[in-house]
């Protein structure tokens, strides 16, 4: 398998390894807790490899040459995280469709304001630029 490697080199360093799908919350929670609870109980270090899609290059600009131009809405059409969370929070009655709508409308109103703060503040000054960069100056 394609992340057979990653977990063949946890093997060969003795530690427990597992294989995640990064896009499904609840998968990659249960998997923490569980190397959460193997170190706690002295069974050591466990490694988790989270499967997941990038949906963005590696840095601004990257002109992301090496995916198919479909690639990225292809995965997100099949793979929405924000999506499996909802199915699955819906399906364990977790939640009901209002709280997400609510959630959902109280997170865009959070970032508009975020938005909107930083547009009205002011643009760092020469001074600002080294300012917590280090921790000894």
């Amino acid at each position: 398998s394609v992340g057979g490697s990653q977990l063949d080199r946890a093997k060969g360093f003795g530690l427990h390894g597992i294989q995640v799908d990064g896009h499904d919350l609840f998968a990659v929670s249960e998997a923490a807790r569980e190397a959460i609870g193997r170190a706690r109980d002295g069974e050591g270090p466990s490694l988790i490899h989270v499967k997941l899609n990038r949906y963005y290059g590696h840095f601004e600009g990257d002109a992301v040459t090496y995916k198919a131009p479909d690639e990225v809405d292809k995965v997100k059409a099949e793979k929405d995280c924000l999506e499996i969370f909802k199915q699955r929070v819906l399906e364990a009655a977790l939640l009901e469709p209002g709280d997400l709508e609510q959630i959902e409308a109280e997170t865009k109103a959070k970032i508009a304001q975020c938005l909107a703060n930083a547009k009205a503040g002011g643009l760092p000054t020469q001074a600002d630029l080294l300012t917590d960069v280090y921790v000894n100056y």
